[in-house]
């Protein structure tokens, strides 16, 4: 829903808006080809990277876009939870900044955090219930 020319609020099944590989909801089905670099979109966990996934959130985002001559910038409040193979993050709350260069150059930051829910891991039960309520953050920066 727009609520002025430079305001949006969008609530549903969204694209995650941390990392710069995120352009479909469901980018699985739409990019089965898809190879985003695996030291920072990985699913293995530590000690093998950080976890940021191209998976969509449900939840709702406030986005506010600030055009300029050269430049726009967006900054986009999230709210929701992730469903992710094995567990899930809820509670999960982060923040967006973009700074878009004639649609040549794009600078994002993104920070967020939730809290890991449903953990399961094959074979590992007790690494899984250390798992269960911990919290999860990550902050990136990418251009």
């Amino acid at each position: 829903m727009e609520l002025s020319e430079n305001f949006d609020l969008r609530a549903g099944k969204l694209k995650f808006p941390v990392g710069l590989v995120n352009e479909y909801v469901d980018v699985g089905y739409a990019n089965p080809w898809i190879n985003a670099p695996i030291s920072f979109y990985t699913s293995l966990g530590p000690p093998n990277g950080p976890q940021v996934t191209r998976e969509a959130y449900t939840g709702a985002s406030v986005l506010w876009e600030i055009p300029g001559d050269d430049w726009t910038f967006y900054v986009d409040f999230f709210d929701g939870e992730i469903g992710l193979e094995g567990t899930n993050v809820r509670q999960l709350g982060g923040l967006t900044f973009k700074a878009d260069w004639n649609d040549e150059v794009l600078l994002q930051l993104s920070t967020y955090r939730g809290t890991m829910r449903n953990v399961e891991i094959e074979g590992f039960p007790a690494m899984a219930a250390l798992m269960e309520g911990a919290k999860h953050e990550v902050s990136t920066f990418g251009i």
